[in-house]
C-alpha cells in the first residue's frame, strides 16, 4: 500500500530518494513496523523547508515533489494539503487550488478555509458575469446562515462580514455587520482592520490640514470608543494641536488619554516630549518620562501590533524616554543626573542596521549637557557624533549643527574651517567633497534627475537635467545652460538619458514624462550644429503616452543600434498599472515596440508599477540583460537575454525579485549594477522605500551579491554589509570615490528632512557610512550620478532634488586612477554595453558602460578605476557589445585613454 502511495504521489528524483529510504527500512526492520519506522526517518519539516525554497524561485514542480513525498508517508496530512493549495494559489491555478481547499474542508470546517474557497471560486468564474452573480448570492446566503447557526458571535460576525465584502455588497447592506463587529469586537482581527482602514481613508484627504484633522480625529474617537488603535488616533490629535500651537488643548487631550490608558509607556513618553517641545510644564514632563520608564519593562506588545513593528518601537522607546527625562532634568539644572540618563540611552539602546532611528538625537542632548557643565571640547565631540550619525528627519541634527557652529566660533574663533574641526575630532582621513553648486552655475535649480554625457564631444561631461535642460561644461570651470541655444523649448519632462541611437557620432537623448501627446515622452536627435530636434513621431512607434518612471538604452539584439526599455508607472486614481515598453531600433531610423514579441510579458500577465531600469550582463555571456524596479509592493523583473532575440524573467529563480511576504514584495525605486566585491561579475543594489508601519511585509533595501557561475544566483548581504535601513531610500549609484580599487555606494532618500548616504567600501564585504564627514549629505534627494567632470582623476557627484540640486567636487587624494572612454564602430557609437576589465597584478576590476541607472539618471560614459597607492602598469580588455575584444598590455595609469572598436 505504501508503495502504491509513493507511485501515485512521488515523481522524478524525489521518487528515487523515497524508494531508497523505504527499501532500507524494509530490509532493516521487516514489513510490520516499516511504516512507523519510515515516518520516523522522514521528518516532513525538512521537505517543507526545501519546498519553501523552491516556491520562492517559482520551481513549482520541484516543490510539489517535496509535498507529494510527504503525502506518500502521511496520506491525509492537513498541513501538507494546505501547502499544496497555497502553491496553486501562487501559481494562479485556481481550479487545482479549489480542489485542494475542498479536500481541506472535508477534514476541517474552519471558516478561513471556507472563505478562501469562495475567493478561489470567484477567481475561476470572474469572466462569467452570470455565474459570478449566482456565486455572490450564494455567499450572502451563507453569511446569513453563519449568523443564525454559529454559536461563537465573534466568528459569526467576522465570517459574515468577510463573505458580504467578498460578494462586493453595497455599503448599506454590509454596514450593519461592520458596525456590529467594531462595536462588539473592536480588537478582533477583522474589527481592528476595519477601524484602521476607516482611519486612513478619512485622514488622507485632509492630511495637510491640521485644523480639519483635529475635528475628524475627535469624531473618530467618539465613533470607536474601544480599540487598540485609539493611541494612534490620540497621537495624531496631539501632533496636530502641537503644530497649531494650541497647547492648552494639547494638554487637555493628553490628560484624557492618560485617564483612559494609564499603563501605556508610549503615552507618557510622547506627552513628555510634547511638553518639552512646547515649553510646557517641565516638572510634569519629567514625571511623565519617569512613569514611562517604570512601565516600559511591564508593557506587552498589543495583540494587533506586528512583532517587527513592536521590536522597532520598543527599542526607540528606551532611548527616547530617557532623552526626554534628560532634557527635563537639564532644564532644572540637574546636569549630572541628566548626563546619567542620556548616557544610558546611548549605551543601551543598541540601534542596529535594521532600526529606524539612530543615536544622533541623544548625542545632541549629551552635547547640551556637557556645554552646560563647561566641558566644551566634550560637547564639541558630542555634537560631531550627532551630525555623523544623523537623524531620521533632520530635526535634532539640525539643532546639533547650530549648536556646533556657535561653539566653534567660541572655541576656534573661526581660525579653522568647521568641517576640518569635525574631521579632526572624528579622526577622519577619508575622501572629501566640496559643494560647488553655486560656483558651477546650479544655484537655485530644482530638478529630480541627472544624466552625465559629453554631448558636444569636447572631452568634458555635460549635464542633462530632468530630460529638458542642458548645461554645457566649460572645461571643468563651470556650466552654462544652453537649453534655448540648442532649441529645446517649451517642454517639461521628468528625466532623460543620453545615447547616440542613430550612430552618427552625436549624442542624442530620450526624455520621460507623465504626460500624453506633445507632453509625453520625447525622442531628441542632435543635429550637426549642436541643436536638437524632436523626432518622436518620425521615429515610428517610439511614442509612449503612459507615465514613465524608468528608462535605459542598450543593444539587446547586437545589431549595433541602441534599443530602449521603458518602465511605465501607474494610474493612481484607477489603481491600475501600465504595461512597459521595449523598443527595438531599426537601423538608426525608427523604433518598434516588441515587448511581448520577445517574451517580456510580466508574470501572470499582471502589469506592475515600473520605477527604474538597469541594463547589465549579470551572467557574463556577452549579451544585455535588463533589470526592472517595480513599486507598490510588487516583484521586480530580471529579463535574461536568451541570445536569440528573446528574454525570460528569471528574477524569482535567481533571487532578485524581492522577498514575498503574504503576496507583498517591496517598493523598489532605483537599482544599479556594480561589481562591489571585485569577483568578476555584476552585483546589484535595489533601493526600497519601506514604511515602518508596514515593515512586517515590506522589503528593505537589498544588496545582492552575485554568486556567479554556474547558477548565477544572488544573496542579500545588506545587513552583513552594514547598509542601514532607511524608510525612503530612492536612487543608488556606484563609484570608486576614494580611488582605492573598489566601488563605494551613494543612496539618496526622498522627502524633506530625509538624508542621503555615502557608504565607503572597506574591501572586506563591509561598508561604512561616511556621508557627513565626506561632505555629501543631501536631504530630499532623488536622482544621483557620478562623473569626473573636471578631468582631474577622481569622481565627482551630482545629486538632484526638488529642494535644490547639489554638485559635489571631489577634493582628490594621492591614489592612482585610470579612465577609459570607448567608442563603438560595429557596436553602438556610445559604447553602451561595453565591458572594460582592468588587471593590475592579481587584482581585476570590471565596469560596464550603462545607458541609464537607478530611476532614470545616468553616470558618465567614461569608466573610472582606482588603484590605491599602486601606480604599476595595467592590462586592459574591452569587450564590445558586438563581441569584438581589444587588449592592451602594460598601460600606465593616471590617465584617460580612448579605445575605438
Amino acid at each position: 500500500m505504501i508503495l502504491n502511495s509513493i507511485e501515485i504521489y512521488v515523481g522524478g528524483a524525489m521518487k528515487s530518494r523515497v524508494l531508497l529510504s523505504l527499501i532500507f527500512a524494509v530490509l532493516l526492520h521487516g514489513c510490520t513496523n516499516t511504516q512507523m519506522i519510515f515516518r520516523e526517518q522522514f521528518p516532513k519539516e525538512k521537505s517543507f523547508k526545501r519546498a519553501s525554497e523552491f516556491l520562492k524561485r517559482r520551481l513549482y514542480e520541484r516543490a510539489l515533489d517535496e509535498y507529494r513525498a510527504v503525502l506518500s508517508v502521511y496520506p491525509d496530512d492537513f498541513e501538507t494539503i494546505k501547502r499544496i493549495a497555497h502553491l496553486y494559489f501562487k501559481k494562479r491555478d485556481w481550479e487545482k487550488e479549489a480542489r485542494y481547499y475542498e479536500k481541506l474542508i472535508s477534514i476541517s470546517k474552519e471558516k478561513e478555509l471556507v472563505l478562501h474557497l469562495y475567493k478561489v471560486r470567484k477567481n475561476i468564474i470572474a469572466a462569467d458575469s452570470l455565474k459570478l452573480e449566482g456565486l455572490k448570492v450564494e455567499m450572502k446566503n451563507l453569511a446569513k446562515k453563519f449568523l443564525h447557526e454559529e454559536k461563537n458571535r465573534e466568528e459569526a460576525l467576522s465570517t459574515a462580514y468577510e463573505l458580504f465584502f467578498l460578494a462586493d455588497t453595497e455599503s448599506l447592506a454590509i454596514k450593519p455587520y461592520k458596525e456590529a463587529i467594531v462595536k462588539e469586537f473592536p480588537n478582533s482581527k477583522t474589527g481592528y482592520q476595519i477601524i484602521v482602514n476607516d482611519f486612513y481613508n478619512g485622514l488622507y484627504p485632509i492630511w495637510n490640514n491640521d485644523t480639519m484633522k483635529v475635528d475628524y480625529l475627535e469624531n473618530f474617537l467618539r465613533k470607536y470608543p474601544e480599540t487598540e488603535w485609539r493611541f494612534i488616533v490620540y497621537q495624531y490629535i496631539l501632533s496636530s494641536l502641537f503644530k497649531l500651537k494650541r497647547y492648552d488643548g494639547m494638554i487637555e487631550v493628553g490628560e484624557r488619554l492618560l485617564n483612559e490608558e494609564s499603563q501605556d509607556p508610549f503615552d507618557y513618553s510622547y506627552l513628555s516630549y510634547l511638553l518639552l517641545e512646547s515649553g510646557g510644564d517641565t516638572e510634569k514632563a519629567i514625571k511623565y518620562a519617569q512613569r514611562a520608564i517604570e512601565l516600559e519593562s511591564k508593557y506587552e506588545r498589543p495583540e494587533n501590533l506586528a512583532v517587527e513593528q513592536w521590536e522597532m518601537k520598543k527599542k526607540a522607546l528606551y532611548g527616547d524616554v530617557r532623552m526626554s527625562l534628560a532634557r527635563g532634568l537639564l532644564l532644572k539644572g540637574e546636569t549630572s543626573e541628566a548626563e546619567k540618563w542620556i548616557k544610558d540611552a546611548i549605551k543601551n539602546t543598541h540601534f542596529g542596521v535594521n532600526d529606524y532611528k539612530s543615536n544622533g538625537p541623544y548625542y545632541y542632548i549629551l552635547g547640551r549637557i556637557e556645554e552646560k557643565k563647561g566641558e566644551k571640547q566634550d560637547a564639541l565631540r558630542s555634537y560631531c557624533m550627532s551630525l555623523v550619525e544623523g537623524d531620521v528627519r533632520n530635526k535634532w541634527t539640525a539643532r546639533a549643527d547650530s549648536a556646533l557652529k556657535k561653539l566653534w566660533r567660541e572655541v576656534y574663533k573661526k581660525d579653522k574651517e568647521l568641517l576640518s574641526v569635525i574631521r579632526d575630532e572624528m579622526n577622519y582621513e577619508g575622501v572629501i567633497f566640496g559643494d560647488v553648486t553655486e560656483k558651477m552655475g546650479f544655484g537655485g535649480i530644482k530638478t529630480s534627475r541627472i544624466a552625465w554625457g559629453d554631448y558636444n564631444n569636447d572631452g568634458y561631461d555635460d549635464i542633462l537635467l530632468n530630460g529638458s535642460r542642458i548645461f554645457k561644461n566649460k572645461k571643468g570651470e563651470g556650466f552654462d545652460e544652453v537649453t534655448d541655444k540648442v532649441r529645446i523649448k517649451d517642454y517639461s519632462a521628468a528625466g532623460g538619458i543620453w545615447g547616440d541611437w542613430n550612430n552618427d557620432g552625436l549624442m542624442d537623448f530620450y526624455s520621460i514624462s507623465g504626460g500624453k501627446g506633445v507632453k509625453g515622452d520625447r525622442l531628441w536627435k542632435q543635429m550637426a550644429d549642436g541643436s536638437f530636434i524632436d523626432v518622436t513621431l518620425e521615429a515610428g512607434k517610439v511614442t509612449n503616452d503612459f507615465s514613465t518612471e524608468g528608462a535605459a538604452w542598450g543593444d539587446a539584439n547586437k545589431d549595433g543600434y541602441l534599443d530602449l526599455y521603458l518602465a511605465n508607472y501607474e494610474n493612481w486614481k484607477e489603481h491600475s498599472y501600465y504595461a512597459d515598453a521595449f523598443y527595438l531600433c531599426r537601423n538608426g531610423i525608427s523604433f518598434d515596440d516588441v515587448l511581448t514579441d520577445v517574451g517580456m510579458s510580466p508574470p501572470f500577465n499582471e502589469e506592475r508599477a515600473g520605477r527604474g531600469v538597469n541594463c547589465g550582463d549579470f551572467d557574463n555571456d556577452g549579451d544585455l540583460d535588463i533589470y526592472v524596479s517595480n513599486y507598490r509592493l510588487q516583484e521586480n523583473f530580471l529579463w535574461c537575454n536568451n541570445g536569440d532575440g528573446t528574454f525570460k524573467n528569471v528574477a524569482t529563480l535567481l533571487g532578485v525579485a524581492g522577498d514575498e511576504v503574504g503576496g507583498w514584495w517591496g517598493h523598489t525605486i532605483g537599482s544599479s549594477w556594480g561589481d562591489y566585491d571585485n569577483d568578476g561579475d555584476l552585483d546589484l543594489i535595489t533601493a526600497n522605500l519601506a514604511h515602518p508601519r508596514y515593515i512586517e511585509f515590506s522589503n528593505k533595501t537589498r544588496l545582492y551579491e552575485n554568486l556567479g557561475h554556474p547558477e548565477w544566483r544572488f544573496v542579500d548581504r545588506r545587513e552583513d554589509a552594514g547598509i542601514k535601513f532607511e524608510e525612503t531610500h530612492s536612487d543608488p549609484a556606484w563609484g570608486d570615490v576614494d580611488n582605492d580599487g573598489d566601488l563605494d555606494l551613494y543612496i539618496t532618500s526622498v522627502y524633506e528632512g530625509r538624508k542621503s548616504f555615502l557608504y565607503e567600501n572597506l574591501g572586506n564585504g563591509k561598508f561604512k557610512d561616511i556621508t557627513y564627514l565626506a561632505g555629501v549629505r543631501v536631504f530630499n534627494g532623488w536622482g544621483c550620478a557620478f562623473s569626473d567632470f573636471d578631468n582631474d582623476g577622481d569622481l565627482d557627484l551630482f545629486v538632484a532634488s526638488s529642494s535644490g540640486v547639489h554638485l559635489f567636487e571631489n577634493k582628490g587624494n594621492e591614489n592612482s586612477y585610470f579612465e577609459v572612454k570607448v567608442i563603438g564602430t560595429k557596436s553602438n557609437s556610445s559604447g553602451i554595453g561595453a565591458r572594460i576589465m582592468v588587471k593590475q597584478g592579481e587584482k581585476i576590476q570590471i565596469r560596464e558602460v550603462q545607458g541609464g541607472k537607478g530611476t532614470t539618471s545616468q553616470n558618465s560614459f567614461v569608466q573610472f578605476f582606482g588603484f590605491g597607492n599602486d601606480s604599476t602598469p595595467v592590462d586592459v580588455e574591452v569587450r564590445f557589445p558586438s563581441g569584438t575584444k581589444k587588449h592592451y598590455r602594460s598601460v600606465k595609469p593616471n590617465q584617460l585613454i580612448e579605445i575605438r572598436e
